[in-house]
């Protein structure tokens, strides 16, 4: 594991801990954001202790931390893109 540290208590050893999570692998990046029950999509310009900063696509977001469910890079969005699909009625001509 990358990063992780090894800690030793005087009386027992401690597991290998995660590093700590950082926004900053995803900043400036586009990225979909599920916070309120509702998803917003922009890009992530950084986040504080309280607050997720998103430009979105007219305005800029700020978004409370206690309320994100979860922050994903769009390239890992799957499924279909409704725009992209194609009407029966193309086939049929």
């Amino acid at each position: 594991m990358r990063g992780a540290v090894k800690r030793r208590h005087p009386d027992r050893e401690v597991p290998d801990l995660p590093p700590a999570f950082s926004f900053d692998e995803m900043r400036f990046r586009q990225v979909t954001v599920v916070a309120h029950n509702l998803t917003y999509h922009g890009q992530l310009l950084g986040a504080d202790d309280e607050v997720l900063y998103l430009k979105g696509r007219l305005r800029y977001l700020l978004i409370p931390l206690d309320r994100v469910s979860s922050v994903k890079l769009d390239d890992e969005r799957r499924g279909f893109d409704r725009q992209k699909m194609i009407g029966a009625e193309f086939y049929l001509e």
